[in-house]
């Protein structure tokens, strides 16, 4: 019988061990907002959240007066401008 990746059964049990995690597993990798270990983690990165052309007059007139942007992430709400 052959072993490895070409048995399904022996490949699925494998899978299924990495893959299941358990629930105080999924919560400090999956929660990001203010005061979480993950969310530091992020907070610790660059993090691209729009582009110079997003603040262009001519493809948005209201930039032409109040150059501003109201933005959620990572559970924070912030704002842009220019």
């Amino acid at each position: 019988m052959a072993r490895g990746w070409g048995n399904f059964s022996l490949a699925h049990g494998f899978v299924d061990k990495l893959v299941r995690m358990k629930a105080e597993q999924n919560e400090l990798l999956t929660r990001i907002g203010p005061g979480t270990a993950c969310g530091a983690v992020m907070r610790s990165y660059w993090q691209p959240v729009a582009l110079v052309d997003e603040f262009d007059a001519k493809l948005d007139p209201r930039m032409a007066q109040r150059p501003l942007k109201a933005l959620r992430i990572l559970g924070q709400d912030l704002v842009l401008f220019k």
